[in-house]
């Protein structure tokens, strides 16, 4: 039971640091608490006095002891290190190195894991099913932070195949993210998941798309990224939420790239569902932001309210009055029938401090997200 506790707190105490972008995390190689058992609550007596049998298939601690291994290892790894307290390194001699292996140990932990306890759990209950898709997102994102580790830089001499499978834990953060998102399964478990945003996931592969828009994999890509999009955010008021504005300006220049290399082949594609709504809710946000200073100017002009002057606007959820621009994915970005219209919302999407793709530093990028 003091295990447990330890561990509860040291990985609460980690997600705090990563929430705060701290480096002062107590998930470091320097104490030798063990991880919680794989047994029942009921093996557990006050009046014990040797520890139970490990159980061979999940028990009710499975979570706590899954999420313990891999906090465990997480600690002794050196891409964990390098971005928390690199001297560790220098005096903890049990760390895990890529060049001891060059996945640092994560294909073997995946294996384990599986083999020991994933493989045999129960999809229909609640707990197995958060610790299969939430161990699975993990592994991934662990495999995504090694290799950015590694090749922080867009320069960085790398191979095709080591891309390649970047792009696919990328890919499998966001799918198993989504499992868990949208399955009524994890429902209980909300405040939990929702903490573990998958942002590192979607700047790799804007990056990526930003880059080669229409590379084979593109369309997996956008499709992956839609359906998560739609798990988070279509249940939240997305307007001001701060993933949204530091992904949104991103997301659609990924796609203007897209419909600009696309309309050079005459080969059109529809938009997807995320950036018709990013489109919309940037124009909602520019209308209100013009509104807010047409009232601040004292405009005389008008004596509505801020709603009602925002809401007689050509509103974008009006299929009817909806602007050219953001209509269909065959339709260009940038309307020229509409200028004065699409400035604003380019001086509105410019304020939302997007990620500059070209001259992104992944260790810098990590340091910050690791929370998100």
């Amino acid at each position: 039971m003091r295990r447990r506790l330890w561990w509860s707190l040291v990985l609460f105490d980690h997600r705090v640091c990563e929430l705060s972008d701290s480096k002062a995390t107590m998930l470091a190689p320097i104490w030798d608490c063990k991880i919680p058992l794989n047994v029942n609550d009921f093996d557990l007596r006050p009046d014990m006095k040797v520890l139970p049998t490990i159980y061979e298939q999940p028990s009710e601690a499975l979570f706590v002891t899954v999420r313990g291994e891999l906090g465990d290892f997480v600690r002794h790894s050196s891409f964990h290190l390098d971005f928390t307290n690199p001297s560790l390194r220098l005096v903890a001699g049990n760390v895990r190195s890529a060049s001891d292996a060059d996945d640092d140990g994560l294909a073997a932990l995946e294996k384990s894991l599986e083999d020991r306890y994933l493989r045999l759990c129960n999809l229909e209950n609640p707990v197995h099913f958060m610790t299969v898709w939430m161990t699975r997102a993990w592994l991934a994102k662990y495999r995504l932070f090694q290799y950015l580790c590694q090749y922080p830089h867009p320069s960085a001499e790398q191979t095709d195949v080591m891309r390649s499978n970047a792009i696919k834990d990328a890919i499998s953060f966001l799918d198993c993210d989504t499992k868990l998102t949208s399955s009524p399964l994890a429902k209980r478990f909300t405040w939990l998941h929702e903490l573990q945003f998958p942002l590192p996931a979607y700047i790799y592969l804007v990056q990526d798309l930003t880059k080669q828009p229409l590379k084979d994999d593109a369309e997996l890509k956008w499709k992956v990224m839609d359906v998560n999009y739609q798990a988070h955010f279509l249940i939240i008021e997305v307007a001001d939420n701060l993933l949204f504005r530091a992904l949104g300006k991103n997301i659609l220049e990924a796609w203007a790239a897209l419909e600009v290399a696309s309309g050079t082949q005459g080969t059109p594609f529809q938009a997807p569902h995320m950036v018709t709504d990013i489109k919309l809710v940037m124009t909602h946000r520019m209308q209100k932001v013009q509104t807010r200073k047409m009232h601040q100017r004292g405009d005389t002009t008008s004596t509505r309210s801020y709603d009602s002057a925002a809401s007689s606007l050509p509103s974008p959820m009006n299929s009817a009055n909806q602007p050219q621009q953001y209509g269909g994915g065959d339709q260009g970005f940038v309307d020229p029938t509409l200028p004065a219209y699409q400035s604003g919302l380019d001086d509105l999407m410019s304020s939302n401090k997007g990620l500059d793709m070209d001259m992104i530093d992944w260790n810098a990028i990590l340091m910050q997200s690791q929370g998100w």
